[in-house]
């Protein structure tokens, strides 16, 4: 039986492919990316973490394990802003999504999270690009060497909250608005391509 992040996993996959072809994802693995592509890469990361973090941590306060004030990255986007010469980006409210269920939470949470995963394979890239080694950011570095057991502890508690099917399905949803709303932001923000819309009508 699949668990509840499996299922997130396998239907959000169609999304985060998508995702890509608006991050650099290709630019980033074969060392072409520039610094231009760089800042705009971060003015994307934190218009989307300025629109979801602190509601997120507000509803899942309570879950005491997660300590997801912990998880706040959002003064390391400044730090790497700063670190970049770049000022904070101006953030449209009007994509702000109400995140006031727990279910939803976890669903927003999930990309959010494992957008970590994803950080760190940047970093290593960036290590090997003559022009970019200077640049060592906190955003793709944040649990350091807990990377991967703030992960499964993640995965772990979000498995055991999850207790339905409807439950289960509500985050799913969440997890595919995370992806929209981060295609919306990155496509305006990154992409130079033209690039018809992909999410549902």
């Amino acid at each position: 039986m699949e668990t509840p992040l499996q299922i997130m996993k396998q239907k959000t996959q169609p999304w985060h492919d998508r995702l890509e072809q608006v991050s650099h994802a290709q630019q980033i693995m074969d060392q072409s990316l520039t610094l231009p592509q760089l800042k705009d890469l971060f003015l994307a990361h934190y218009k989307l973490h300025s629109l979801l973090e602190l509601d997120i941590c507000k509803t899942l306060e309570p879950i005491a394990e997660l300590v997801y004030h912990q998880r706040l990255k959002l003064a390391a986007l400044d730090s790497d802003l700063a670190q970049l010469k770049l000022t904070r980006p101006p953030v449209s409210m009007a994509l702000k999504p109400q995140i006031d269920d727990l279910s939803v939470a976890l669903g927003y949470a999930y990309v959010l999270e494992g957008s970590s995963l994803g950080g760190a394979v940047i970093q290593r890239q960036l290590n090997k690009h003559a022009d970019l080694q200077f640049f060592s950011s906190q955003f793709y570095q944040f649990y350091g060497s807990q990377l991967r057991e703030r992960w499964l502890d993640f995965v772990t508690i979000t498995n055991r909250l999850l207790i339905s099917s409807g439950e289960t399905e509500l985050a799913v949803r969440a997890a595919i608005a995370a992806f929209q709303l981060a295609y919306i932001i990155f496509d305006a923000e990154v992409s130079t391509d033209e690039t018809e819309p992909w999410f549902g009508s």
